[in-house]
């Protein structure tokens, strides 16, 4: 008892020993909770690191998928289009099947005609209102037209088509001269000439077989103009009068080049 009232301190001994302990056990405690702070923030970094990357793969993949639904619009309206286009083929081959059964017929119908004609009365003419030049029959003066249209002598072919005309106005190849007479001009660059016996056929010949080729070479000759809108209103007008024409689907591709 004397040496404990000697030294008072040796009664603190044990207390600062109980707190060196007590902070020794403390301390591995704090350090698995930061531990596990950090550990924790790393995952959520990571989460969030992971989120930003499939948020980009998310916006690619719905690009990707605008795109290929862009495709998928396209190939159907051009499918769409190749059926429609496929539909019209079939009707123009089986029109112009029939209309060349008809022109056969109605060739030998003619030629049948022409002979009866010539072996009856052959100083007779069998176009009303005709007026012949003399020693010079209508089909010759065509033929001999034509044949200096196929030679490249277009203002000579010119000059004989529009005789067959004046001289013939009423024979069934009238009208087939006057197309013929603009084709010469077209072929020779002479556009408004061109133009001005294309719209002779229609107007003279409204129900000649010529009008839908002389439809479509105008909207051929307005584009060599450089009226680019009367170019696509003829072709239009040929493709509303004359759907099954070959000249329609001529025309059809005239206007996508326009287009």
């Amino acid at each position: 008892m004397n040496f404990i009232k000697k030294s008072p301190f040796l009664l603190l001994i044990p207390a600062l020993f109980l707190m060196v302990s007590c902070a020794g056990l403390n301390e591995p405690s704090r350090t698995e909770t930061l531990r596990q702070q950090e550990a924790t923030n790393a995952e959520i970094k990571a989460l969030q690191q992971q989120n930003t990357a499939m948020a980009k793969q998310l916006e690619a993949i719905q690009g990707s998928l605008q795109s290929l639904n862009a495709k998928i619009d396209l190939l159907t309206k051009r499918l769409e289009a190749t059926k429609k286009k496929a539909h019209t083929y079939k009707k123009i081959s089986t029109y112009e099947h029939k209309k060349k059964r008809a022109a056969s017929h109605h060739v030998k119908t003619v030629h049948h005609a022409s002979h009866s004609s010539k072996i009856s009365n052959p100083k007779k003419t069998p176009h009303q209102g005709a007026k012949p030049k003399p020693n010079i029959p209508p089909l010759k003066l065509y033929h001999e037209a034509y044949e200096k249209y196929a030679s490249h002598k277009f203002h000579e072919a010119a000059d004989m088509f529009l005789e067959f005309v004046r001289l013939y106005p009423k024979h069934p190849y009238a009208n087939n001269a006057l197309y013929w007479t603009g084709e010469s001009y077209y072929s020779l660059g002479d556009y408004k000439k061109a133009a001005y016996y294309f719209k002779e056929v229609i107007e003279k010949y409204p129900k000649g077989s010529k009008v839908p080729d002389a439809l479509l070479k105008l909207g051929y000759t307005y584009d060599e103009l450089g009226d680019k809108k009367a170019a696509r209103d003829y072709l239009f007008k040929l493709m509303d009068q004359f759907p099954f024409s070959e000249a329609a689907q001529k025309a059809q591709a005239k206007l996508d080049e326009l287009y």
